[in-house]
């Protein structure tokens, strides 16, 4: 299963890169720490899943919700102010 609509995926890379960004976590401290949770994701995949390129599978993206502390919701839905 991926998190890739394209209507949804469009901000996904860069809403991720930005919380990686913020944690001062490199492309391969994250991919390492996916890896020892048993997430398999090359620094290849990341990048070009922080580029938009790609589609994020859900469990790569669950386990980077984890690693910067983001929630689901936050980085999909997109807030309206009514």
């Amino acid at each position: 299963m991926y998190v890739g609509q394209a209507r949804i995926r469009r901000n996904i890379g860069k809403i991720l890169r930005i919380a990686r960004e913020k944690m001062n976590l490199s492309l391969d401290q994250v991919v390492a720490k996916l890896n020892l949770s048993g997430i398999s994701c090359s620094k290849s995949n990341l990048a070009r899943i922080e580029l938009d390129e790609t589609s994020c599978r859900v469990d790569i993206f669950a386990g980077l919700a984890l690693i910067y502390k983001i929630k689901f919701e936050d980085v999909v839905y997109i807030k309206k102010d009514y």
